[in-house]
C-alpha cells in the first residue's frame, strides 16, 4: 500500500513539474525581418486588485537580432520623479516608495531564442492581505546575456547589452487619495510666445498629490484675434505618477497663421473613485512670419522703384485734337 501512495505521490510530482515546465510557450514566427533588435510587449499593464487577490499576466519577447541570444529577466521597482525631463525612475536592487517587485514571480528568469523565436512568458502577481490601498509599480525588464563564447571573442572590447521593460501599475482597491493639479500650461520653447510658422508646440505640466497613480486627458481650443475657433488639439490619456511632475508636450498641425492667438487648455484628472474635476489654463501666442513679410516687402519696393524709374526714362505727352 505504502509502495502505490509513493507511486502516486511520485506521478503527481513529476506531472505537476511538467505542468510547471509547460506554462511558459515557444513559438515560431515565418518570415521575420531582421532588425537587429527584439520586441517585448505589452509595454505596459493595468491592474486593479483587492489585497490578498492573485492575478496572471504574460509578456512576449521575440528576437529580430538575426542571431541567437540568450535573454534573462530582471524586476525593478519605478516611481514617478519631479524632473520633468524624467518620466519614470528606476530603483534597481533598491525598493522604491511603492514597492512591488518582490510580488511579481516570473515563471521563468533565463531563456535562449533562435532569429524568428517569440516566448510567451507568465508572470503571477500575488498582493498581500496586508497591503494599503492605493498604486503598487515595478518592471518586468527583459535583457540580452552575451554567451560565454561571445565573451571570449569580444574579451577586452564592450558589448552592447539592450534591455527593454514592461511596466506593471497595480491600483491596489479600497480609499486612495487621489489628487491632482495642473500646474502649468505653456508654448515651447519660445518663452516669448513669439512664432514664424507652426507646428506649435504645447506643454503641459501636471503634479499627481495623490497615493496612485492618475491618467489625465484633455483639449485644447486655439481662437484668433477676433475670438473665432481656428483649431483643437486632443491630449489622449497618459499617466502621471504619485508624488511626481509629468509634462506632456503636443504639436498644433496648423496652416499658414498671422497675428495673436490664444489657447484654451480644459485637463480632465479621470479621477476614478470619486467625481473627476478638470483644472483651466490659457496662453497667449503670437505668430509673425517675418520672412515671408520680408519678400513681399522687397518685392514691393523693387516694384515701387522698377515703375519710377520707367516713368523716369519715357515722357508721356496728350495732345488734344483741334
Amino acid at each position: 500500500m505504502k509502495k502505490i501512495i509513493l507511486i502516486v505521490a511520485g506521478l503527481f510530482l513529476l506531472l505537476g513539474q511538467a505542468n510547471y515546465s509547460l506554462a511558459y510557450d515557444l513559438q515560431t514566427l515565418e518570415n521575420t525581418p531582421v532588425n537587429g533588435d527584439f520586441v517585448l510587449g505589452p509595454g505596459k499593464v493595468d491592474l486593479v486588485l483587492d489585497p490578498g487577490e492573485k492575478a496572471t499576466q504574460q509578456i512576449m519577447v521575440t528576437n529580430r537580432l538575426g542571431r541567437d541570444e540568450n535573454f534573462k529577466i530582471e524586476l525593478e521597482d519605478f516611481s514617478g520623479s519631479n524632473d520633468i525631463d524624467q518620466t519614470v525612475k528606476l530603483f534597481g536592487e533598491a525598493k522604491g516608495p511603492y514597492s512591488m517587485k518582490d510580488y511579481i514571480k516570473p515563471e521563468i528568469t533565463e531563456f535562449s531564442l533562435k532569429h524568428g523565436e517569440r516566448m510567451i512568458i507568465p508572470l503571477e502577481i500575488t498582493i498581500p492581505e496586508d497591503s494599503e490601498a492605493g498604486g503598487l509599480y515595478a518592471s518586468v525588464l527583459v535583457s540580452t546575456v552575451p554567451s560565454d563564447e561571445d565573451a571570449k571573442l569580444n574579451e577586452g572590447q564592450t558589448r552592447l547589452i539592450s534591455r527593454l521593460g514592461t511596466l506593471f501599475f497595480v491600483r491596489v482597491a479600497g480609499d486612495v487619495n487621489e489628487s491632482g493639479t495642473l500646474q502649468e500650461f505653456k508654448i515651447t520653447p519660445s518663452p516669448k510666445g513669439l512664432y514664424e510658422e507652426g507646428p506649435i508646440p504645447f506643454e503641459v505640466i501636471f503634479k499627481n498629490e495623490g497615493n496612485v497613480h492618475l491618467i489625465p486627458s484633455g483639449k485644447i481650443e486655439i481662437k484668433n484675434l477676433l475670438d473665432k475657433k481656428v483649431g483643437e488639439v486632443t491630449i489622449d490619456k497618459y499617466f502621471a505618477m504619485p508624488d511626481s511632475l509629468r509634462s506632456r508636450i503636443v504639436n498644433w498641425e496648423s496652416g499658414f497663421l498671422f497675428g495673436r492667438y490664444t489657447a484654451t487648455l480644459t485637463l480632465d484628472k479621470n479621477y476614478q473613485q470619486k467625481s473627476s474635476e478638470s483644472d483651466q489654463m490659457e496662453v497667449s501666442f503670437w505668430v509673425i512670419p517675418w520672412k515671408i513679410i520680408l519678400v513681399a516687402v522687397v518685392a514691393i519696393i523693387i516694384v515701387f522703384r522698377l515703375i519710377r524709374f520707367v516713368l523716369g526714362k519715357f515722357k508721356f505727352e496728350i495732345k488734344r485734337k483741334e
